[in-house]
């Protein structure tokens, strides 16, 4: 019985945390780290009018020369998740590409729930889940057009699968382990400091 209030308390908070992200969902992103977001969104019109079919080819070639400015430090995954939204939306929607950051987040919350139950209580996991989920700071960098979020988010996973990793010994979860932190190093080149 215990359990399941728990589960039920975890999934409301993680669908509180999804709500609070998607307030002002559609204003422009100006909110946090505004040259990031736009770096994002360029790439992101870059990659959606190379995948539309019949694009207008002045623009597919404008957007691939606004994209050509700026550096690539990574591959653009978050990005071609956006432009795929974009095909699937029939338009650019910038708020795509939040909503997405968003889900990925609130997923990551559920993570850590799964981490820190194995490591502590699950009250003590609840309670750390909703620091993660409300600090201010969070919620404004988890719905940002950019892949740090993405990178936090599959750092948790990774974590995860090496305490799973450390408590059996298995094969599974070492390769869980190596798979998450390879995606983790892919979305931002950064989480290779924090896994080594």
């Amino acid at each position: 019985m215990k359990k399941n209030w728990q589960n039920v308390l975890l999934l409301l908070l993680l669908l509180a945390g999804f709500g609070l992200r998607l307030i002002d969902l559609t204003d422009p992103p100006l909110d946090f780290h505004p040259t990031r977001q736009f770096r994002g969104a360029l790439i992101a019109r870059s990659i959606y009018y190379d995948m539309l079919p019949g694009a207008d080819l002045h623009t597919q070639s404008l957007a691939a020369e606004m994209r050509a400015g700026f550096p690539e430090f990574e591959p653009p995954v978050l990005e071609t998740v956006a432009a795929l939204g974009y095909l699937l939306a029939g338009s650019e929607q910038l708020w795509i590409a939040r909503f997405v950051v968003s889900l990925i987040w609130v997923i990551g919350g559920w993570g850590l729930f799964l981490l820190l139950r194995r490591l502590t209580s699950a009250e003590a996991a609840l309670i750390a889940v909703a620091y993660y989920l409300f600090l201010p700071f969070a919620v404004y960098a988890s719905r940002s057009f950019q892949p740090d979020p993405v990178m936090t988010v599959l750092l948790i996973f990774c974590a995860y699968a090496t305490q799973r990793w450390v408590e059996g010994q298995s094969w599974k979860w070492a390769l869980t382990t190596a798979l998450f932190a390879v995606m983790a190093v892919m979305a931002k080149v950064v989480a290779a400091y924090m896994i080594g």
